[in-house]
């Protein structure tokens, strides 16, 4: 066990915790739920349809999740709105919710359930409602999109600098390697650093394939940023042959 080898227990303790991944907020919850048990499923308020003409209101007073995935997201969706999709809730939600406000889903009624598990599971009680995705599209909510592009498409306006590279990576992965001009932002504390931010400058996302840097496009536009996701993130960036650097490293390839 390579473990074993500090006799030093400070040295010990960074060796154990330098590679753990980032911990979400949820876990202070759960420390909680753990102790007092959960919230009994029957007593639980049941989470009632909502008419699609409530929800830019609600949208613009409230976290409005939806579930489909990102591409279909991107391409339109309800301005104000966040996307984490149904695959990835467990994963991403407990990090974006405040536990102590209603939460509301766009998914189709035959996901709800699928859905209410995922976040049950993770201490996320307090769904006040859902929108059908299908009544939303059909009311003509989906107003809103926005820009994805390729590494090479995004190359020059990175280099010079007339964008902001937000690299969403765990802290490790940017570690390992990352574009020279990426400002690091994990994912996960994002919503709760946008005040970091330049507001008059438009943001490309990326991410290590393009997955977790749409669920950010989807927080910095409800932000009201310029967002521009970055197709295949770091891995389609090093495929094209592209700088990178390292942390203490030079830039290079």
């Amino acid at each position: 066990n390579p473990a074993l080898q500090y006799a030093n227990e400070q040295e010990f303790v960074d060796y154990i915790l330098a590679d753990q991944p980032e911990t979400p907020f949820y876990f202070a919850v759960m420390k909680r739920v753990n102790k007092v048990g959960p919230a009994l499923l029957a007593s639980l308020p049941s989470v009632r349809a909502m008419s699609p003409g409530d929800l830019p209101t609600i949208a613009a007073e409230a976290l409005v999740v939806d579930v489909a995935a990102a591409s279909q997201f991107a391409a339109a969706h309800v301005p104000g709105t966040i996307n984490v999709p149904a695959s990835n809730l467990v994963q991403w939600a407990g990090f974006f919710v405040d536990y102590e406000q209603p939460i509301y889903l766009i998914l189709r009624e035959q996901e709800l359930t699928a859905a209410l598990q995922s976040l049950r599971s993770i201490g996320i009680d307090k769904v006040a409602g859902f929108f059908d995705a299908g009544d939303v599209e059909q009311a003509g909510l989906k107003t809103e999109s926005y820009q994805s592009a390729s590494p090479a498409e995004l190359r020059d306006a990175i280099a010079e600098h007339r964008v902001t590279l937000l690299d969403v990576r765990a802290a490790t992965e940017y570690e390992a390697g990352h574009i020279p001009e990426a400002k690091h932002q994990f994912l996960g504390t994002l919503m709760r650093n946008l005040k970091d931010l330049d507001p008059e400058r438009p943001v490309v996302a990326q991410c290590q394939a393009g997955g977790r840097s749409a669920i950010a496009s989807s927080i910095l536009q409800r932000a009201g940023f310029d967002v521009i996701n970055m197709q295949g993130g770091y891995q389609q960036w090093t495929k094209a042959g592209l700088p990178t650097a390292h942390e203490g490293a030079a830039a290079g390839r």
